[in-house]
Order: structure tokens, then C-alpha cells, then sequence
């Protein structure tokens, strides 16, 4: 019995210390995501797909890059969260985890789309039937599929349910919270056509993510030291 104690120990201190680089790897990549996130849009009128090609560079796809680190991290943040989590709480991180997979699949899919398919036939102006798959094209595929982090949301909201006590679980319990609200928001705007929401819901996502994490880190770091 005393040895099987000593093993979940172990497990618990690996996840803590995975975590805690997980943590972090989701606050840098989220930011990194809203830097390059300006380069992938095309502010300009949409003049077709000859017009865009022409024009193309790959320094706009750059935020494919950290994307895709983004959806890895978070999904191993959400594995060594649940490990974290205390048994009656367990379910909250375990719908947690299921979420996220959601989220990283169809996030994955789309930017490996970006790069393996986008990029190579633009460069090579291999035009045929790639117009619903560029960011450049407000209506395209790439916009559709990045709902994903619609599901990265409720993720963050279920994993919410992990966090209270002392201050800083009860900081990280409420910014989690923020995340989940921000995917209702850009519903809301979606559906509404209120397009003011969607820039403010991606700020309150932004922030709450990027600081929640960060909590997370020092959260995990402080229960390696017991």
C-alpha cells in the first residue's frame, strides 16, 4: 500500500513538472498566435484568387507555426492538469482533456492544410479549386475550421472547476471562466453580427488565457517544492 502511495507521488510530481513547462508553452504560443495573427489577414478587398496568389508571401502564414505548437502544449497542459486534479474533481479535467482533443484536431488539420497544401500551391500558382482553403478569402474553410478554439474554451471552462482554495487557485478558477466566456462572446457576435464583440471577446481570451497559464506555472512550481 505504501509502495502504491509512493508511485502516485511520483506520477503526480512528473505531471506537476510537465505541466509546469506546458504551462508556460501555452502563454508564449497564445501570444505568439495574436503577433502573427495580423499577417494572415487580407485587409485589402478581395480581388480573387489570381490577385491574391500574385501577391502572396509566406511570412503570412506565420501564425501557423505557433498555432500548431498551441494546440500541442495545450493538450498536454490539460493531461498533466488532470493528473493534478484531486479524485472528486477528476470528471471537470477529464472533460477537460476531451474537449481539448477536439480542439486540437481540428485545429491541427487546418494549419497542416496551410502549410503541406496552401502555401506550396500558391507559391507554384497551382490555383485550382484553392480558393475556399486561403485565409486570404473571408469565407474560406481556414475561418470555418478555426472554430476550434471555440472548443478550446469550453475546455478551459470545465478545467475551471479544478482550481479554488487560496488565492491564487480561486485567481486561476475565475480566469479559466473568462477563457469559456469569451467563446460564448464570439457566438453571440457571430450570430448577432455584432462584429465589435469579436475583437473584445479575443482580448478577454488573450488575457485570461495567457495569465491564467502563467498562474498555472507558478501554481505547479509552488507544489514541487512541498
Amino acid at each position: 500500500m505504501g509502495e502504491g502511495i509512493k508511485n502516485q507521488d511520483e506520477v503526480r510530481r512528473k505531471a506537476l513538472n510537465v505541466g509546469y513547462w506546458a504551462s508556460l508553452a501555452v502563454a508564449v504560443f497564445t501570444m505568439a498566435f495574436i503577433v502573427g495573427l495580423p499577417l494572415t489577414f487580407n485587409f485589402s478587398p478581395w480581388e480573387g484568387i489570381n490577385q491574391y496568389a500574385s501577391a502572396f508571401k509566406p511570412i503570412q502564414l506565420f501564425t501557423v507555426i505557433p498555432s500548431l505548437f498551441l494546440a500541442s502544449a495545450f493538450l498536454i497542459f490539460s493531461v498533466c492538469l488532470h493528473y493534478y486534479a484531486s479524485n472528486d474533481k477528476k470528471i471537470w479535467s477529464h472533460l477537460g482533456i476531451v474537449f481539448s482533443l477536439v480542439y486540437v484536431i481540428i485545429s491541427t488539420t487546418n494549419y497542416l492544410i496551410q502549410i503541406i497544401t496552401v502555401a506550396p500551391s500558391l507559391l507554384n500558382k497551382e490555383l485550382d479549386g484553392l480558393v475556399m482553403f486561403v485565409p486570404g478569402y473571408s469565407s474560406s474553410i481556414f475561418y470555418a475550421l478555426m472554430g476550434s478554439y471555440l472548443y478550446m474554451t469550453i475546455a478551459a471552462f470545465f478545467m475551471s472547476a479544478v482550481f479554488n482554495g487560496d488565492k491564487l487557485g480561486n485567481a486561476i478558477k475565475w480566469l479559466f471562466i473568462c477563457v469559456g466566456l469569451s467563446g460564448i462572446l464570439i457566438l453571440v457576435g457571430v450570430a448577432m453580427g455584432i462584429s465589435i464583440i469579436m475583437p473584445l471577446s479575443g482580448v478577454l481570451w488573450l488575457v485570461s488565457l495567457t495569465t491564467g497559464t502563467i498562474l498555472v506555472a507558478i501554481l505547479f512550481k509552488r507544489e514541487l517544492k512541498k
